[in-house]
């Protein structure tokens, strides 16, 4: 028995780390202060559908020596080949930057060693090492060109009071609104059945979705399909399969009353590999008899049907004789318990998975699953027992993201392991815990949090006496565990940004018109819109009433409302207030003084390229106007980071261009003032996403089938083609 615990252990832990990728985020307990560790990375251990050009970061829990990062400590590596490129360090972040794009299809090996020192020579406890897989599709988007250029310190200001994003739509929405409970998919579930539905479970009863309200998106494109709801679940069932390997989107936006809505926005990403046997409970042929009291089980890829696992597909023989049993399901695993009290002690089994299973997208395995077991000569009574936890007892300094697991001394019952035998409770703030999801695979068990968990609380874990092994012995006493989460955030980086207030309550507003040539859905926009001059002015969004008899309009392209001039009171005065602060905060933005460096792109005001740090970034007389030929980085280290570009000239992004905030910054948290028109083209072929708050002196122009992630703010029209304008 040992020795399987020995082996269960190593096999166990080899499954988590490649099922379950938050767990490679979850750092051991260190002395708070004195050891550094990794906090977040991106991408994100075990994350698919990663684009070629994607720059490689780890985010540390303190700053550190920027000299000890570098090429030697923080590697990139495809199986066992080196990957050439540059490493750059700011605030807390460490970015290593490929010379070339990655290649499609492919394995990447991160690793941070021990080498990385904070400025008091505290180096990282032990090697921190993560693995992401490269997109199999052509085209992800523009290429990083010529590595990477970073502004240093003196490019932002620390601390000060964040200055967020003026209000979003959500500000001020009472508790009547329901919240999103659950979701299925869960937010970043990888290997998705293409034949899935999509599913939002809600605090309350909610009275009306449509496919407005829920969509679904893979990337610019929208997904057809149809949306039924009952009591508090909405189902979004999609017109056809959804392409494999694909990252999608959904997005539900909730209102009450006349109240503003509220969107909850989740991803997830499909797979098309046939379902496959990772490994069995026991091992094929293992050298160490099983219990004769002891269930069997087999562990899968990726979800499966349960309805296809029983027992004409799990089937056991002993010789020629079919072993008659019960087979259940959960998680990942099928489990097979004879009917008899036991197995025959010291024989020999045969049990296979048939090709009769099938997964949530209804594929069959390629082959029938075999493996042999032999009995031993005693049944097994030896309870489990609890050998390591993540995090561990007493741990302080834990990511609010944390999954907590357990590592059992041997392969455990998962339909044991559920929300009555693996708890958490908040003990700061006393409140219990739910999990999206408990998962068990072997002697391991995982509880993820539906939601963050709370800076500076203290929490137990609990796993009760319920638990059992796959002979049905219980854990003999309950087992408890503290731990610590990181009691702060740190100050954001970046320039206070100046308040938008009620102008902040649009997604579009301008004082001259919206104009729109693209129909639902190629055209959606989250929020309201409104302008400052009458309704004739507004078009392209269905039939707008010229005389409404009320405050505001509907349309089908708007999940918002629509507002105009010559609409009821109080719009006008709303919309004149509104327009004041808008221009407002366009001024302060184009006069904000912080340390401002004058960004180094050559003549053209090139932005390609480049990863900029939080701060403020002012393009002055000699260099205009500014291009985006390729994407740009925004290297943020908080979810609060700030940035401001003051460009006295035009702004224009090309089609297929991109502006990606990094994780964990937000599109909100960008501004761009631009004096001349921002044209950000884009075409159903090459489209192109871009992220920030636009404050525009002389109009917006959006090309065909771009993404804003943000607001159109202008003092004068802002036009549309068949685009998404999403709240940031």
């Amino acid at each position: 028995m040992k020795n399987r615990n020995i082996v269960w252990l190593g096999v166990s832990i080899i499954m988590i780390l490649a099922i379950l990728p938050v767990l490679a985020c979850a750092p051991t307990a260190t002395p708070a202060g004195t050891i550094p560790m990794v906090i977040s990375t991106n991408p994100a251990n075990g994350a698919q559908n990663v684009v070629g050009h994607t720059l490689v970061t780890a985010t540390f829990n303190e700053a550190m020596n920027a000299s000890t990062l570098n090429t030697t400590t923080f590697t990139l590596v495809q199986g066992s080949t080196p990957v050439s490129g540059k490493v750059t360090y700011a605030g807390t972040k460490a970015t290593f930057t490929p010379d070339a794009d990655l290649n499609l299809c492919t394995t990447y090996t991160a690793r941070i060693t021990t080498g990385a020192q904070d400025p008091a020579g505290n180096a990282l406890a032990t090697d921190y090492v993560w693995n992401f897989y490269t997109s199999c599709a052509s085209g992800t988007g523009a290429p990083v060109v010529g590595g990477t250029t970073t502004v240093g310190t003196s490019g932002y200001s620390v601390g000060g009071i964040f200055g967020g994003g003026g209000g979003t739509p959500a500000s001020g929405v009472g508790t009547t609104i329901p919240t999103v409970t659950g979701t299925n998919p869960y937010s970043g579930q990888t290997c998705v059945g293409v034949n899935s539905q999509i599913t939002a479970t809600f605090s309350g009863i909610i009275s009306s979705i449509t496919n407005i309200t829920f969509t679904l998106m893979q990337g610019n494109t929208r997904v057809l399909g149809t949306v039924t709801y009952a009591g508090t679940k909405a189902t979004f069932t999609p017109a056809v399969a959804l392409l494999p390997n694909s990252t999608f989107t959904a997005t539900v936006a909730i209102r009450a009353g006349s109240s503003l809505p509220v969107t909850h926005a989740w991803t997830f990403t499909t797979c098309s590999g046939l379902p496959m046997v990772l490994s069995t409970v026991p091992i094929n042929n293992d050298l160490v008899c099983w219990p004769p009291n002891g269930s069997i089980s087999a562990i899968f890829n990726h979800p499966m049907n349960q309805l296809t696992i029983n027992p004409a597909t799990f089937v056991v023989k002993q010789g020629a004789t079919t072993v008659a049993g019960t087979v259940s399901y959960s998680g990942l695993t099928a489990i097979f318990t004879p009917t008899a009290p036991a197995f025959a002690i010291s024989s020999t089994y045969i049990a296979t998975i048939t090709t009769g299973v099938a997964d949530l997208s209804g594929n069959h395995p390629a082959a029938p699953y075999t493996w042999i077991f032999n009995t031993c000569s005693s049944t097994d009574t030896t309870p489990p027992t609890v050998i390591s936890t993540i995090p561990g007892t007493g741990a302080t300094g834990v990511p609010i993201n944390t999954a907590v697991a357990v590592t059992f001394s041997k392969a455990m019952n998962p339909l044991t392991l559920n929300n009555l035998t693996f708890t958490l409770a908040d003990i700061t703030h006393p409140a219990p815990i739910t999990a999206t999801s408990i998962l068990t695979i072997g002697a391991v068990a995982t509880f993820t949090p539906n939601a963050n968990l709370t800076a500076g609380d203290t929490y137990t874990a609990t796993i009760t006496t319920g638990v059992t092994d796959l002979a049905g012995n219980h854990l003999l006493a309950s087992y408890h565990w503290n731990f610590t989460v990181l009691a702060s955030i740190p100050p954001p980086l970046g320039p206070l940004l100046p308040p938008l207030l009620t102008a902040g309550n649009y997604t579009i507003l301008t004082e001259t018109g919206i104009s729109n040539s693209g129909a639902f859905p190629l055209t959606t926009i989250t929020g309201d819109i409104g302008t400052l001059s009458a309704a004739t002015l507004i078009t392209g969004f269905g039939t707008l009433p010229l005389v409404p008899p009320g405050e505001y309009s509907t349309s089908l392209e708007v999940i918002g409302k629509v507002y105009a001039f010559d609409y009821a009171t109080p719009t006008p005065a709303n919309l004149t207030a509104a327009e004041t602060q808008m221009t407002n905060a366009y001024t302060q933005t184009a006069n904000a003084n912080d340390v401002a460096p004058v960004v180094d792109t050559g003549a053209s005001g090139e932005l390609a390229g480049l990863s900029l740090v939080p701060g403020i970034y002012k393009f002055d007389s000699s260099q205009p106007n500014v291009t985006l030929h390729g994407t740009l980085h925004l290297a943020a280290v908080g979810a609060n980071d700030t940035w401001i570009f003051q460009i006295p000239g035009t702004l224009t992004v090309f089609p297929g261009s991109n502006v990606i905030v990094d994780p964990p910054g937000q599109a909100k948290n960008v501004y761009w003032q631009v004096a001349g028109v921002p044209q950000i083209q884009s075409s159903a072929s090459t489209p192109t996403t871009f992220s920030g708050i636009i404050l525009s002196y002389l109009g917006i122009a959006v090309g065909d089938h771009a993404t804003i992630h943000g607001k159109a703010l202008s003092q004068a029209a802002v036009t549309l083609i068949a685009d998404q304008v999403l709240l940031p």
